[in-house]
């Protein structure tokens, strides 16, 4: 994902459906509380490189992992992708989030 793609559902989502369980980001600028929801909706690790954004690496509870401020620095964090992130009262919820989409609804990163 790329910059812009913050701001909307669908490209994290996309990526999520084909089985990607980190997404990096390159980003100038941006919301952080979006990023970070795009790493909870899809259940993903997401790392961003930002320019005028932090450089993040959030897990897919939303919790941030690494983070750094100053243009030009690194955020690292080690992540586990074997590790399953179980909410309290639903359990692993990604298999069933994914089968639980509305397939009606087309996505397509590409048309962004």
């Amino acid at each position: 994902m790329i910059c812009w793609d913050v701001q909307y559902a669908d490209p994290a989502r996309g990526l999520a459906l084909r089985g990607a369980e980190l997404i990096l980001m390159p980003i100038w600028g941006g919301s952080e509380p979006l990023a970070r929801a795009r790493a909870i909706e899809n259940h993903v690790f997401l790392a961003s490189s930002g320019y005028d954004f932090p450089s993040l690496v959030i897990d897919p509870k939303g919790e941030t992992l690494a983070r750094t401020e100053e243009d030009g620095t690194v955020a690292t964090a080690t992540v586990d992708l074997n590790r399953r992130y179980v909410d309290e009262w639903l359990g692993d919820m990604r298999a069933g989030f994914f089968r639980a989409l509305r397939g009606d609804v087309a996505v397509d990163p590409r048309k962004y």
